[in-house]
């Protein structure tokens, strides 16, 4: 019942954690520079049941963060 925020899941570890929370139960806010592996990923979220809000956000960019909160916050 817990939401998960995780940046950097495009491929490879950030991918497989969130998999992984997912599994474990978790919803998740996804945060990736590349939209097209972020709507993958989201998909696979989605097809283990759990709810999930990708987002294209830079972490290095503050803009970027304070954007992806709102939207995690609001949704």
């Amino acid at each position: 019942g817990e939401v998960a925020f995780l940046s950097g899941v495009s491929t490879g570890l950030g991918r497989e954690t969130a998999l992984l929370f997912a599994s474990e139960g978790a919803d998740l806010v996804l945060t990736a520079r590349r939209p097209d592996t972020i709507d993958v990923i989201a998909a696979e979220v989605r097809a283990i049941g759990r709810r999930c809000l990708p987002l294209v956000a830079d972490i290095t960019n503050v803009a970027d963060c304070e954007s992806a909160t709102a939207a995690a916050v609001t949704a």
